[in-house]
């Protein structure tokens, strides 16, 4: 015969065995949503992480190229200024001649 004390206990015991193991399960899928959160965060802040990196390049390979462009303009200048000086000097010198100077 069963003890009418005992069955109760039984009960209690499978009771709390029960919760104790939903909340394990709970607990396991709150660290694993959270292990997810973690992973996606981590994922995206190396992809914004690429992304400025290669903002960046193109902002220096932009620069170096405006630079290089600049520098190429400052030289044409520099040519055509030295060319219009010799044409100068080169007409004077035959003004000079021309009216016997």
């Amino acid at each position: 015969m069963t003890d009418p004390m005992r069955d109760p206990g039984n009960a209690a015991d499978d009771a709390a065995d029960a919760v104790g193991d939903a909340a394990t399960e709970a607990a396991d899928t709150v660290g694993d949503a959270a292990t997810s959160a973690g992973s996606w965060a981590s994922s995206t802040a190396d992809k914004v992480d690429d992304t400025a990196s290669d903002a960046g390049d193109w902002a220096g390979d932009t620069a170096d190229k405006v630079g290089d462009t600049a520098s190429e303009a400052t030289d044409a200048v520099g040519d055509a200024a030295a060319k219009a000086g010799e044409a100068g000097t080169g007409l004077i010198d035959r003004l000079k001649k021309l009216f016997g100077g």
